[in-house]
């Protein structure tokens, strides 16, 4: 962040809130302070941020860590119903085939390309299912028998369980790389009901976090 751009935020913070009873004016003091627990985010991100704040309503002048929760907020972020669509559901991760006409040298070459068209596409429809397809592993998910008339239930309330530890991971993953000084990756924006309508085609898998 740039030193005007960080002049521009400083704008809006004094411009739109007063400071509350408890807090005193928008001095040096607190600008350096603000500086270094937003200075891992872009300008335009904190800006956002701010907009979406006062577009609530508040009466004070928001804290930090008011902010910084709003930046990370994630709508694309799926839900496990989405995420089980995606993964499951027609067009989804698991349908997904290698290139028609290709030839293996044997079977395991065969499950081994399946697999491969699996996991990219899981990364194409959003990264947190690809992160999770893979850490999972698209065999496995690929042998859960979620529609046993017995266990079916269970294999996907254990499913379930397993999502949300994965994103908790995940989320602690980037707490952790804030705390560090790195900026958070941003996710492009996500359409669940698009991607789950995007149908079977090949795609080039795209890697989180490398490029």
């Amino acid at each position: 962040m740039t030193t005007d751009e960080w002049e521009s935020i400083c704008f809006l913070i004094e411009e739109w809130w007063p400071p509350s009873p408890a807090e005193g004016e928008f001095d040096d003091a607190r600008r350096r302070a603000w500086r270094l627990a937003l200075d891992g985010f872009a300008a335009d991100a904190i800006a956002a941020a701010l907009r979406a704040l006062l577009a609530r309503g508040g009466k004070w002048r928001p804290r930090p860590s008011e902010v910084i929760a709003e930046i990370r907020k994630d709508p694309s972020k799926p839900t496990f119903e989405e995420a089980y669509r995606l993964i499951f559901g027609r067009g989804g991760a698991l349908k997904a085939r290698p290139p028609r006409g290709q030839t293996y040298a044997n079977e395991a070459a065969m499950i081994g390309a399946h697999d491969d068209a699996a996991q990219a596409r899981a990364w194409e429809l959003h990264p947190l299912v690809g992160s999770f397809v893979e850490r999972y592993g698209v065999r496995r998910l690929a042998t859960l028998e979620i529609d046993h008339p017995e266990y079916g239930e269970l294999k996907r309330r254990e499913l379930r369980e397993a999502w949300d530890r994965h994103c908790e991971a995940m989320d602690g993953r980037d707490v952790a790389a804030l705390a560090a000084g790195r900026r958070r990756g941003e996710l492009a924006a996500f359409d669940p009901l698009a991607a789950i309508k995007a149908g079977a085609h090949q795609v080039k898998r795209a890697e989180l976090g490398r490029g």
